[in-house]
């Protein structure tokens, strides 16, 4: 897997994780652990940005 697919299939599953956020309002627990993951995304995702590991 390359830094770019590694980038897009990151950003896929945040995506993902953020339209399922709306489901999880309700129970504090799985919004929780939603959250830890789409915070867990984004600094994957700055850091990839951040040391030009993805090919634009």
């Amino acid at each position: 897997m390359t830094a770019e697919d590694l980038y897009l299939w990151l950003y896929y599953q945040k995506n993902i994780l953020l339209h399922e956020i709306q489901r999880f309002a309700k129970n504090s627990k799985e919004y929780s652990e939603v959250c830890a993951y789409i915070n867990a995304i984004n600094e994957t995702l700055n850091y990839i940005d951040k040391h030009n590991l993805k090919v634009k």
